[in-house]
Protein backbone atom coordinates (compact mmCIF):
# COMPACT_ATOMS: atom_id res chain seq x y z
CA UNK A 1 0.00 0.00 0.00
CA UNK A 2 2.83 2.83 1.03
CA UNK A 3 3.92 1.86 -2.57
CA UNK A 4 0.48 2.48 -4.47
CA UNK A 5 0.89 5.66 -2.56
CA UNK A 6 4.30 6.87 -3.25
CA UNK A 7 4.01 6.28 -7.01
CA UNK A 8 -0.18 6.79 -7.44
CA UNK A 9 0.72 9.07 -9.84
CA UNK A 10 3.12 7.17 -11.94
CA UNK A 11 1.05 4.05 -12.00
CA UNK A 12 -1.82 5.94 -12.95
CA UNK A 13 -0.02 7.89 -15.71
CA UNK A 14 1.23 3.81 -16.60
CA UNK A 15 -2.09 2.36 -16.75
CA UNK A 16 -3.67 5.52 -19.38
CA UNK A 17 -0.77 5.26 -21.42
CA UNK A 18 -0.58 1.72 -22.04
CA UNK A 19 -4.46 1.31 -21.90
CA UNK A 20 -4.85 3.60 -24.62
CA UNK A 21 -1.98 1.73 -26.72
CA UNK A 22 -4.28 -1.43 -26.39
CA UNK A 23 -7.38 0.61 -27.30
CA UNK A 24 -5.71 1.61 -30.66
CA UNK A 25 -4.38 -1.76 -31.52
CA UNK A 26 -7.26 -3.67 -30.92
CA UNK A 27 -9.50 -0.76 -33.02
CA UNK A 28 -10.24 -1.44 -36.57
CA UNK A 29 -7.69 -0.34 -39.04
CA UNK A 30 -7.49 -1.45 -42.63
CA UNK A 31 -4.15 -1.23 -42.73
CA UNK A 32 -1.35 -3.01 -40.48
CA UNK A 33 0.59 -1.06 -37.44
CA UNK A 34 3.90 0.27 -38.51
CA UNK A 35 7.13 -0.89 -36.24
CA UNK A 36 4.65 -2.13 -33.76
CA UNK A 37 7.10 -3.40 -31.37
CA UNK A 38 9.30 -0.38 -31.21
CA UNK A 39 6.39 1.30 -30.56
CA UNK A 40 5.06 -0.56 -27.50
CA UNK A 41 9.16 -0.85 -26.47
CA UNK A 42 9.04 3.06 -26.94
CA UNK A 43 5.49 3.25 -24.79
CA UNK A 44 6.61 1.23 -21.96
CA UNK A 45 10.58 2.48 -21.54
CA UNK A 46 8.96 6.02 -21.38
CA UNK A 47 6.37 5.04 -18.62
CA UNK A 48 9.28 3.19 -16.66
CA UNK A 49 11.37 5.88 -16.54
CA UNK A 50 8.91 8.20 -14.72
CA UNK A 51 9.64 5.84 -11.53
CA UNK A 52 12.85 7.70 -11.86
CA UNK A 53 11.38 11.28 -12.08
CA UNK A 54 11.97 12.02 -8.62
CA UNK A 55 15.55 11.41 -8.61
CA UNK A 56 16.59 12.03 -12.09
CA UNK A 57 13.97 14.75 -13.03
CA UNK A 58 16.04 16.55 -16.16
CA UNK A 59 17.35 13.17 -17.34
CA UNK A 60 13.56 11.82 -17.49
CA UNK A 61 12.23 14.66 -19.29
CA UNK A 62 14.71 14.61 -22.31
CA UNK A 63 14.38 10.72 -22.25
CA UNK A 64 10.36 11.10 -22.42
CA UNK A 65 10.99 13.43 -25.38
CA UNK A 66 13.26 11.37 -27.30
CA UNK A 67 10.99 8.59 -26.94
CA UNK A 68 8.14 10.29 -28.25
CA UNK A 69 10.21 11.86 -30.73
CA UNK A 70 10.67 8.32 -31.81
CA UNK A 71 7.33 6.95 -31.16
CA UNK A 72 5.07 9.12 -33.01
CA UNK A 73 6.66 9.81 -36.62
CA UNK A 74 7.65 6.24 -36.94
CA UNK A 75 5.26 3.76 -34.91
CA UNK A 76 2.02 2.43 -34.41
CA UNK A 77 -0.06 2.35 -32.24
CA UNK A 78 -0.85 5.77 -31.79
CA UNK A 79 -1.66 6.21 -27.71
CA UNK A 80 -1.12 8.66 -25.37
CA UNK A 81 2.84 8.41 -25.08
CA UNK A 82 3.04 12.77 -25.15
CA UNK A 83 0.99 12.22 -21.52
CA UNK A 84 4.09 10.46 -20.16
CA UNK A 85 6.43 13.28 -21.87
CA UNK A 86 3.93 16.33 -20.08
CA UNK A 87 3.48 14.52 -16.58
CA UNK A 88 7.80 14.72 -16.86
CA UNK A 89 8.01 18.47 -18.05
CA UNK A 90 5.70 19.20 -15.12
CA UNK A 91 7.64 17.49 -12.62
CA UNK A 92 11.20 19.00 -13.56
CA UNK A 93 9.52 22.70 -13.61
CA UNK A 94 7.73 21.72 -10.27
CA UNK A 95 11.08 20.90 -8.34
CA UNK A 96 12.97 24.52 -9.53
CA UNK A 97 14.39 23.63 -13.11
CA UNK A 98 12.58 25.99 -14.77
CA UNK A 99 14.59 26.60 -17.21
CA UNK A 100 15.78 23.73 -18.48
CA UNK A 101 11.71 22.87 -18.78
CA UNK A 102 11.65 25.47 -21.18
CA UNK A 103 14.42 24.55 -23.15
CA UNK A 104 13.00 20.82 -23.29
CA UNK A 105 9.85 22.34 -24.31
CA UNK A 106 11.01 24.39 -26.72
CA UNK A 107 13.35 21.63 -28.02
CA UNK A 108 9.96 19.35 -28.38
CA UNK A 109 8.26 21.89 -30.14
CA UNK A 110 10.83 22.73 -32.47
CA UNK A 111 11.04 18.90 -33.43
CA UNK A 112 7.66 18.83 -34.07
CA UNK A 113 8.00 21.63 -36.18
CA UNK A 114 11.10 20.78 -38.47
CA UNK A 115 9.31 17.02 -38.83
CA UNK A 116 5.91 18.63 -39.61
CA UNK A 117 8.07 20.93 -42.47
CA UNK A 118 9.81 18.26 -43.82
CA UNK A 119 6.31 15.86 -43.99
CA UNK A 120 4.69 18.30 -46.55
CA UNK A 121 1.28 17.44 -47.50
CA UNK A 122 1.37 14.32 -45.21
CA UNK A 123 1.55 16.41 -41.92
CA UNK A 124 0.05 14.95 -38.79
CA UNK A 125 -0.18 18.27 -36.71
CA UNK A 126 -1.53 21.15 -38.55
CA UNK A 127 -1.05 24.55 -37.27
CA UNK A 128 -3.89 24.80 -34.57
CA UNK A 129 -2.72 21.43 -33.22
CA UNK A 130 0.66 23.10 -33.04
CA UNK A 131 0.07 26.33 -31.07
CA UNK A 132 -2.82 24.43 -29.27
CA UNK A 133 0.50 21.86 -28.16
CA UNK A 134 2.74 25.09 -27.79
CA UNK A 135 0.24 26.34 -25.23
CA UNK A 136 -0.08 23.43 -22.84
CA UNK A 137 3.48 22.73 -22.76
CA UNK A 138 3.95 26.62 -21.56
CA UNK A 139 1.25 26.07 -19.38
CA UNK A 140 2.79 22.37 -17.79
CA UNK A 141 6.23 25.31 -17.27
CA UNK A 142 4.21 27.77 -16.02
CA UNK A 143 2.41 25.36 -13.36
CA UNK A 144 5.58 23.96 -12.41
CA UNK A 145 6.91 27.03 -11.60
CA UNK A 146 4.32 28.02 -9.15
CA UNK A 147 3.80 24.77 -7.53
CA UNK A 148 7.75 25.21 -7.03
CA UNK A 149 7.57 28.60 -5.75
CA UNK A 150 4.50 27.46 -3.21
CA UNK A 151 6.36 24.58 -1.93
CA UNK A 152 8.93 26.94 -1.23
CA UNK A 153 7.33 29.49 0.61
CA UNK A 154 5.30 26.95 2.33
CA UNK A 155 9.31 25.46 3.52
CA UNK A 156 10.52 29.50 4.09
CA UNK A 157 7.23 29.60 6.66
CA UNK A 158 7.84 26.31 8.47
CA UNK A 159 11.13 26.94 8.59
CA UNK A 160 10.14 30.94 10.28
CA UNK A 161 7.74 29.16 12.83
CA UNK A 162 10.41 26.90 13.52
CA UNK A 163 13.38 29.65 14.14
CA UNK A 164 10.65 31.71 16.23
CA UNK A 165 9.41 28.42 18.47
CA UNK A 166 13.44 27.70 19.30
CA UNK A 167 13.66 31.62 20.25
CA UNK A 168 11.01 31.30 22.39
CA UNK A 169 12.85 28.06 23.86
CA UNK A 170 16.19 30.20 24.09
CA UNK A 171 14.24 33.13 26.31
CA UNK A 172 12.84 30.85 28.33
CA UNK A 173 16.02 28.97 28.86
CA UNK A 174 17.98 32.08 29.77
CA UNK A 175 15.77 33.24 31.98
CA UNK A 176 15.57 29.87 33.62
CA UNK A 177 19.19 29.88 33.94
CA UNK A 178 18.86 33.29 35.27
CA UNK A 179 16.66 32.31 37.94
CA UNK A 180 18.65 29.61 38.83
CA UNK A 181 21.77 31.24 38.86
CA UNK A 182 19.94 33.86 41.55
CA UNK A 183 18.21 31.41 43.67
CA UNK A 184 21.99 29.53 43.52
CA UNK A 185 23.48 32.52 44.72
CA UNK A 186 20.88 33.33 47.23
CA UNK A 187 21.34 29.59 49.20
CA UNK A 188 25.02 30.01 48.73
CA UNK A 189 24.87 33.24 51.06
CA UNK A 190 22.13 31.98 53.32
CA UNK A 191 24.41 28.64 53.55
CA UNK A 192 27.70 30.78 54.45
CA UNK A 193 26.14 33.09 56.97
CA UNK A 194 24.21 29.76 58.46
CA UNK A 195 27.27 28.21 58.76
CA UNK A 196 29.17 31.66 60.40
CA UNK A 197 26.35 31.61 62.89
CA UNK A 198 27.26 27.99 63.93
CA UNK A 199 31.40 28.47 63.92
CA UNK A 200 30.33 31.60 66.78
CA UNK A 201 27.92 29.42 68.53
CA UNK A 202 30.07 26.45 68.97
CA UNK A 203 33.08 28.67 69.93
CA UNK A 204 30.72 30.04 72.80
CA UNK A 205 29.42 33.45 71.26
CA UNK A 206 25.58 33.87 72.35
CA UNK A 207 24.95 36.61 70.58
CA UNK A 208 22.50 36.98 68.03
CA UNK A 209 23.84 35.71 64.00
Amino acid sequence: MAILRRYAAELAITLTVLASSVAVSLGESAEPPRNAVLGWVCAVLTCAALFLRRRHPLPVAIFTAVCCAIYYPRTDPDGFVLLAFAFALYNNASTGRIRSSAVVAAAAMGGVAVGEAQAGAARQVDNFAFLLMTGWFIALVAVGAVTHYRREAERTKEAEAQRRAADERLRIARELHDALGHNLTLINVQAGAALHCSCWWSSGCRRCC
